[in-house]
């Protein structure tokens, strides 16, 4: 035979060897060693479209178990409308929860979820002119609605323990509507602003809440809800704890009316009118800044006579107690005549050397012998304004013809000259009537001094002292802050004024001062004077805000005290009421949560009537919140839980098999069903039940 080399392998390595050997047996034997190439199979389906889902299922499942979605269906007007009112306001409470926006962001963000599958709610339905025309609606109903709600959450729940009101404030983007006036918020922000107070159980659940003008005081709206109470029958019997706003006397009396269980504490200018038991003298010498300074505050209440409960609270139970009226005689007789003028400048003289003296403790006290309300007291001394001169001629009865408001115009000028010039214009264009005044004012026409007017009963109530160290090691700190900022902002200005180029008015620079000391609260306790100095050969002003020693001192000495106050036949323990009242945080949590979790602020709407829809929708979303976390007992928070759920996600999927769209879920994580097993909505996540039950687009 002959043989021919075809090609030559070259040197090869044992295993290369071994490799090939296996190779040419594969091939004798007839099997495959090489994987054949197979084109690559076309997917069995495409997916179309992804939508948040499991978050906003679970707000809706919510609202529904709790008759919220068959209420809005029942009391919202337009039943006949092609898209239901209660699917838009469903949709926007879930907006709210999960991702809180404009009514606009609302448009934007509904198509790119669930809902319009959930609803059956066409996406290009759900547009700006629908959401606020549905709004508007809302509004209509609130009232039925808040009724109706609150009444079957307490048939859910049950018998109520205990009740919370307060009240807090929203601004806006603009000047927003009638209802909101500029005014400075909670956090100490000069803003358009509108009031809302709010009555909650002590679940946080919200039951009643209104939308108050902006300049109103929070007693105001909290004492009309509480009288408004006594008709609920779920609210009978029910202890109400209310915010300090309503620890003056006239609205203790107010609440006493009601005959219903109520806990408030006092306002520190009204602790000397029922009790000299606060042991506040012994504190005045100890210091606040060593580590030890709680731990000594405590020690002294407890030789003063208190009871030591925790480290953070020391109880006297004062009994029941009677408000003592201050002393009359001891303030000047409020002077009665047809020269309003002369009377309101008497008054404000009064009233400034009463608060300079500390006779007064603030604006309340120092009106009230001239019958003058805060608000007209403050304005009364404003009139202290005037050039001095002015202010002779006022108390000399030559401005007879005038009114008071001809005055506060004059005094609004910081120039004297100005104001002496405007004073000789409106006395010379005044026509004086034969009883004095001018003929379109009106009054009492009679110059006699009126009826005298008995007093009503001083009221009974029971009073319990409670202090906290902590709190007045901290209320100290604030106060050493707040004089050390009004001091260092004394020097900066001083500074400046030795610039040329800076030449306010002496009226500018003390309305300069009082307005720094308006932003901490401290107008009454400090002095502002200004004085001329010589500097680089000018003449130049320098300004003083000095504390007023009697003033700083009584604003102080009940730094860290609470008194309490409750009905005269309440006989629980001094402790009990102190943790009943302390327990008032759930309305402050609801609150926070819809400042900041659904964003209550800022509100850009320009009407009453749809700022009043957007605290529903809010109150709604508060709602939903509260539920959850009730059921999910510390697990997580709400927002938290929502933001785990909305990991599971709606798929829009197209199949070859079928010329239509079908529908799948997102295959579900332990943690997403924990969340859903203690909320009891399993049943969420079953990809069979919810793909059947859902609305196409």
């Amino acid at each position: 035979p002959t043989q021919r080399v075809i090609a030559n392998l070259g040197p090869r390595s044992e295993l290369e060897i071994e490799n090939l050997k296996a190779a040419l047996q594969a091939s004798r034997s007839g099997r495959a060693v090489v994987v054949e190439t197979q084109e690559s199979a076309a997917p069995s389906c495409e997916v179309l479209d992804n939508f948040a889902y499991l978050d906003v299922a679970v707000v809706l499942a919510l609202l529904q178990r709790l008759g919220v979605a068959d209420l809005l269906t029942e009391l919202l007007p337009r039943p006949e409308a092609e898209v239901p009112d209660a699917d838009v306001v469903l949709a926007l409470v879930a907006q709210r929860c999960v991702a809180p926006d404009s009514k606009l962001a609302a448009t934007e963000w509904f198509p790119r979820t669930a809902l319009p599958e959930l609803l059956g709610l066409s996406p290009d339905r759900f547009n700006n002119t629908r959401v606020h025309r549905v709004l508007a609606g809302l509004e209509t109903c609130e009232e039925a609605l808040q009724a109706r709600l609150a009444s079957a959450l307490v048939a859910q729940k049950g018998p109520l323990a205990t009740l919370f009101l307060d009240l807090t404030d929203t601004w806006f983007v603009g000047r927003g509507p009638s209802l909101a006036t500029e005014g400075k918020t909670k956090e100490g922000l000069y803003r358009h602003k509108v009031g809302i107070a709010l009555l909650c159980d002590q679940d946080g659940y919200p039951l009643r809440w209104s939308v108050v003008e902006g300049r109103r005081h929070d007693s105001g709206p909290m004492t009309e809800m509480a009288v408004a109470l006594q008709s609920v029958e779920w609210a009978q019997g029910v202890p109400l704890v209310l915010d300090r706003a309503m620890g003056a006397t006239a609205q203790i009396e107010e609440l006493l009316a009601t005959g219903r269980p109520f806990l408030t504490a006092l306002t520190r200018n009204e602790f000397d009118a029922y009790t000299d038991r606060v042991p506040w003298r012994g504190l005045v010498e100890l210091p606040w800044s060593t580590p030890d300074a709680a731990k000594g505050a405590g020690e002294a209440v407890v030789g003063a006579g208190m009871r030591s409960v925790r480290e953070d609270l020391y109880v006297l139970d004062l009994g029941v107690v009677i408000r003592k009226e201050p002393d009359a005689e001891a303030r000047p007789a409020p002077v009665v005549g047809t020269d309003k003028c002369k009377d309101r400048m008497a008054a404000a003289i009064s009233m400034n050397a009463a608060l300079k003296a500390g006779e007064a403790n603030n604006l309340a006290e120092a009106g009230r012998p001239f019958g003058l309300a805060v608000t007209l007291a403050c304005q009364t001394l404003r009139l202290l304004r005037l050039a001095p001169d002015l202010q002779e001629s006022v108390l000399r009865g030559e401005a007879i013809a005038l009114s008071v408001q001809d005055l506060l115009r004059l005094a609004k000028d910081e120039d004297f000259e100005v104001q002496r010039r405007g004073y000789a214009a409106v006395l010379s264009a005044a026509v004086l009537k034969p009883d004095g005044r001018r003929g379109h004012k009106a009054g009492r026409l009679s110059a006699a001094p009126p009826s005298p007017v008995v007093a009503p009963p001083q009221p009974a109530v029971r009073a319990v002292l409670a202090f906290n160290p902590e709190q007045w090691v901290n209320q100290k700190e604030t106060s050493d802050r707040h004089l050390a900022e009004i001091r260092d902002w004394t020097r900066r200005t001083n500074q400046r004024l030795l610039d040329p180029r800076y030449t306010p008015s002496e009226a500018a620079l003390v309305e300069s001062g009082l307005q720094r000391l308006r932003r901490d609260n401290l107008v009454g306790c400090f002095t502002v004077s200004v004085s001329s100095t010589s500097h680089a050969g000018r003449t130049c002003h320098q300004i003083a805000v000095e504390p007023e020693p009697t003033e700083w001192a009584l604003r102080q000495r009940f730094h860290g005290f609470q008194v309490l106050i409750a009905r005269p036949e309440d006989t629980r323990p001094p402790e009990e009421l102190v943790r009943l009242f302390r327990s008032k945080d759930a309305v402050e949590k609801d609150f926070q949560t819809i400042k900041s979790a659904l964003r209550l602020r800022p509100v850009r709407h320009r009407t009453d009537a749809k700022v009043r829809a957007h605290v529903t929708l809010c109150m709604l979303a508060l709602l939903v919140e509260r539920v959850m976390e009730q059921a999910l007992n510390g697990k997580a928070t709400a927002p938290a839980a929502l933001e785990i759920l909305a990991e599971i996600h709606l798929n829009r999927l197209k199949t070859h098999s079928s010329a239509l769209p079908v529908y799948a879920l997102t295959r579900p994580k332990p943690p997403q069903l924990d969340l859903l097993d203690a909320l009891k909505l399993k049943n969420l996540a079953q990809d069979t039940e919810v793909t059947a039950a859902l609305h196409p687009r």
